[in-house]
């Protein structure tokens, strides 16, 4: 289960993408998860990337990408 944890941030906006650039999930929010799951089954074991974009409390337009290894 791939979830961001943030502590002065009030929106928040979680992109997974394949290695081609295909969108595999999104979510808003801070309850959202990726499970590792695309289209009702697993996604392969890979390298994903996550875009998030959010605001924070002292800081607007928070932009953070990097790679998520997805191991079965």
């Amino acid at each position: 289960v791939f979830r961001v944890y943030s502590s002065g941030l009030f929106d928040m906006n979680v992109k997974i993408f394949n290695r081609w650039g295909e969108l595999l999930h999104e979510w808003n929010g801070f309850d959202g998860f990726w499970d590792g799951y695309y289209q009702g089954r697993p996604a392969q074991q890979d390298v994903y990337v996550y875009y998030i974009t959010a605001r924070g409390f002292w800081e607007n337009n928070i932009v953070k990408i990097g790679r998520v290894t997805l191991i079965r």
